[in-house]
């Protein structure tokens, strides 16, 4: 399958696979089955992560990548910190598809306050 085609629907494409894994995930325990991921996505819509990262800077495709890769980046921070997704998984792909990285890898140049965050003794808990 050439580019041309696998651009052809793409916008539907890209919300099949959000409605995939919203129909693997509506059960009445509520695990996460399919989690959204980009790899996953790409896979889905038949693109590289070269490719999608060449197609967001392109106008006509834009906005609805960048709308695919927040929710996604989305989904993963609020149930990994929510408990619901493995925390060192989601840091992996925050790291590795968002550009997320550790405090000692930020440097001055980056302008970035740094936010400390105590907990209390029963969200520690919580956090096991």
């Amino acid at each position: 399958m050439n580019k041309t085609t696998r651009l052809c629907g793409l916008e539907e494409r890209v919300e099949e696979y959000f409605t995939l894994c919203d129909s693997l995930n509506t059960t009445d325990n509520k695990k996460i089955v399919r989690p959204y991921t980009m790899s996953g996505l790409l896979y889905h819509i038949g693109l590289t992560k070269h490719e999608f990262e060449q197609l967001s800077q392109v106008k006509k495709y834009s906005d609805l990548l960048r709308s695919a890769r927040a929710r996604i980046e989305a989904f993963i921070e609020e149930k990994s910190l929510s408990g619901e997704l493995s925390i060192n998984a989601s840091q992996a792909s925050l790291k590795y598809y968002f550009g997320w990285g550790d405090k000692a890898e930020m440097t001055d140049s980056t302008k970035t306050q740094i936010i400390q965050v105590s907990l209390s003794d029963e969200a520690r808990e919580l956090a096991k």
